[in-house]
């Protein structure tokens, strides 16, 4: 920090006690810029330090306190926190103070002037005279006075009477009542004069609820301008802009704000409006006008006579077996000879034995297509990073086989608002068995020391491919921060998966 200016000797003290009393506190105000020369805004921690010397060896007093800046101006009161010793401060013959703001540097030394010497005043005995002059040549302000002991009175004025030519002026907040001057009467308790397009009227105290009220906000260009109480304040937001241009001023209408699947064509909407991809290359071409993936699964197995009857969710299809009987009349008297003793399906291949062995058929002409393909996405909220890695965007859920090949997709919107900005987000495309709390495994390598600046928020997705699982599994991005903790300003996320079995 470097010290801007202050004003007229930078300090001043105000006497509104009984004579020969003087408050025990040192009025202190200026303005405080930074390195670069920018006023100081909102509140920081400052410490006051009152020395005897200008070296700044020996201090007298000492006070650290919060101080409220606006555009760099502040005004305290010193010794209202910490004990101000008035007998001290009077036998200094100097004094200077020393500041310092949230920890920096004390700024150079400023010599005060004679007001904070007043404390002097405490320790002093009545005068008997004034400029030489004794209390019987003077006039209290409770003596009347007469006409004939002022000297030089204009004519008119010494009439006696309070008839006057003087009016109040329209809109000038003062007003003429029985020869004497005074505010408004009209103004409500509690009301201040404010001036308005027209002049001066009552206004209630925008003072008394904490400030005024903001009527506009408006963004012109890199400048945020803030109108309060028909007062305009304005600040440079230069310093928030990413370093691409756009051609706007706008910097968040480049994010994604939703993700559709809407039959095979899959929907990316931002700012700029929506893209679209059709994804039916992706289907096992099977066209089952639902979104349930197990209902063309094989439900029952019947061999009624030399029938076979093969059910799904469709319906069932058969197929005569009679040319698997050997056709051969035994011609005795054992009816069970004959008897098939097992039936098994292996695959797509029916194997049906007797005591006279196995004889197969083909059936993959009743498997009806794959069938079995699946793809699940979904949409949530991101899960703040933290040093063990867990999932962090939202998670779906598929009961795979071994054969099966997972592909998993998943992209999170991460930020922060800390003014160092966040680092160390190290992500991966993950699975875990459904309903376990175990740490995510992850598949191959992920993406590391992902970082962001302030007041932003980026868009991060990974994919991945898995096989050889087997149950039902959750997948998603998961990962954690090994670096500062400051991923505090986290946004939705999206998470899809193509199953395809083989």
């Amino acid at each position: 920090m470097r010290l801007g200016q202050w004003g007229s000797a930078g300090f001043a003290l105000m006497f509104a006690m009984a004579a020969g009393a003087v408050p025990a506190t040192l009025p202190v105000q200026g303005v405080i810029t930074d390195a670069d020369g920018a006023p100081l805004d909102g509140t920081v921690s400052v410490a006051f330090t009152v020395y005897e010397d200008a070296a700044g060896t020996t201090s007298v007093f000492t006070e650290t306190r919060d101080v409220s800046f606006a555009e760099g101006f502040f005004a305290v009161y010193l010794g209202d926190q910490a004990a101000l010793d008035l007998a001290q401060l009077a036998s200094l013959p100097s004094a200077y103070l020393g500041i310092a703001v949230n920890g920096d540097d004390e700024m150079d030394l400023i010599e005060l002037g004679t007001v904070p010497f007043a404390a002097a005043a405490e320790f002093c005995a009545e005068a008997t005279t004034l400029q030489g002059l004794s209390p019987a040549d003077l006039t209290l302000q409770s003596d009347d006075l007469d006409w004939s002991r002022l000297t030089s009175v204009p004519a008119g004025l010494d009439d006696g009477d309070d008839d006057t030519t003087y009016a109040a002026k329209g809109n000038s907040g003062i007003e003429l009542v029985g020869g004497e001057f005074s505010l408004l009467s009209s103004c409500a308790v509690g009301n201040v004069l404010k001036r308005t397009a027209t002049g001066w009227d009552c206004a209630a105290d925008e003072s008394a609820a904490g400030g005024g009220t903001i009527s506009d906000v408006t963004l012109t260009g890199t400048t945020l301008n803030i109108t309060e109480s028909g007062i305009m304040y304005n600040v440079s937001l230069a310093g928030l802009q990413d370093g691409v241009n756009d051609a706007d001023s706008n910097p968040s209408n480049e994010l994604n704000s939703s993700l559709v699947l809407s039959g095979t064509t899959l929907q990316l909407t931002d700012n700029g409006g929506t893209l679209s991809a059709n994804l039916a290359a992706l289907q096992d071409g099977v066209n089952d006008a639902d979104s349930n993936p197990s209902n063309e699964l094989n439900s029952s197995l019947v061999l009624s006579g030399t029938t076979l009857q093969l059910t799904d969710n469709g319906g069932t299809l058969s197929a005569n077996l009679a040319a698997l009987q050997d056709g051969v009349n035994d011609a005795d008297a054992d009816p069970t000879n004959e008897t098939n003793q097992s039936m098994t399906l292996s695959g797509t291949t029916l194997q049906l034995t007797d005591s006279a062995g196995t004889v197969s058929a083909d059936l993959s002409s009743l498997a009806g297509g794959a069938g079995n393909n699946q793809m699940v996405s979904a949409a949530g909220s991101t899960t703040t990073p933290t040093a063990t890695r867990a999932f962090l965007s939202v998670r779906v859920s598929a009961t795979v086989a071994p054969a099966d090949m997972i592909n998993i997709q998943s992209s999170a919107a991460f930020g922060s608002v800390n003014a160092a900005g966040a680092g160390g987000l190290d992500i991966y495309p993950c699975y875990r068995v459904s309903g376990s709390t175990a740490t995510p495994s992850t598949i191959g390598l992920g993406m590391f020391n992902l970082q962001v600046p302030q007041n932003t928020r980026m868009p991060f997705a990974i994919n991945g491919v898995v096989t050889g699982l087997n149950g039902t599994y959750e997948f998603g991005m998961c990962g954690d921060d090994d670096g500062d903790g400051n991923w505090d300003n986290n946004e939705w996320s999206y998470t899809s998966i193509v199953v395809t079995r083989n």
